[in-house]
């Protein structure tokens, strides 16, 4: 669940590292451009690095988490249904991974410059990817394969092959959802939407997070794939900059 390109091994250093970034072709004099496109795509990284790690510790039991967890009362209501860090972390991967989407489509309205209000902009409505029902030019005529992934991602939600996801995260943004034991008991999660077992929990989230990450990655190859096209089609020379990578931690 990293975001690189070192797929052909998955147990060595460069495989559990999230190195891809963006480039852009900008002017001498332009301070500006390149950061603010950075941060946005850091913004989306350290969700998704965040979203991983609360995945991973959902898990995982540990004696701080369970202390932890003991300091806030929850009601036990007798059917199985699980209130604790644990649950809430796996929740929080969910919600944030999905988030993760609509920040997508904020990016690809500013790179495009659409002029599109940021508030009514979401991945998974039309607002990005169509224009008076018909897909949008820009997107059409720009002959990018990871621009056209990603608006198959957004069909996927439309026709509703992502439904269950859909679903989930309004149950955690807008409404509940109750987890279940999934030992004891089961549930019928296409008859309730608002109750759900561990274990499907658990894998629609491994599931968004793997959708969230092909996103990311067709984000960053879609913008690398368009400078290249400048490069390609400018006559005058290109100097690198060097981006600093310092943490402050």
């Amino acid at each position: 669940m990293f975001l690189n390109f070192h797929i052909h091994d998955g147990h060595c250093e460069a495989a559990i590292e999230d190195p891809v970034f963006i480039r852009l072709i900008t002017k001498l004099d332009d301070n500006d451009t390149f950061y603010y496109f950075a941060k946005q795509l850091n913004q989306i990284k350290e969700d998704y690095a965040v979203a991983r790690l609360n995945l991973v510790q959902s898990q995982y039991k540990q004696k701080a988490f369970d202390n932890i967890s003991k300091r806030t009362s929850y009601v036990y209501a007798l059917d199985y249904s699980q209130f604790n860090l644990y649950i809430g972390l796996l929740k929080s991967a969910f919600k944030d991974a999905f988030n993760i989407l609509d920040k997508i489509a904020v990016f690809i309205n500013d790179y495009y410059n659409l002029e599109l209000k940021e508030n009514n902009i979401y991945f998974v409505t039309a607002s990005i990817w169509e224009d008076k029902g018909a897909i949008r030019k820009e997107i059409l005529n720009s002959e990018n394969i990871s621009l056209y992934a990603l608006y198959d991602i957004y069909r996927d939600f439309k026709s509703n092959r992502c439904q269950k996801i859909k679903q989930i995260r309004n149950a955690l943004t807008h409404r509940r959802l109750i987890v279940f034991d999934s030992l004891i008991t089961s549930i019928d999660d296409d008859a309730d939407k608002h109750n759900i077992d561990s274990d499907t929990l658990l894998q629609e989230t491994v599931n968004l997070m793997r959708l969230t990450k092909a996103a990311i990655i067709y984000l960053i190859n879609f913008v690398n794939t368009e400078e290249e096209k400048k490069h390609k089609a400018g006559d005058k020379p290109i100097l690198s900059m060097y981006a600093d990578t310092s943490q402050f931690l």
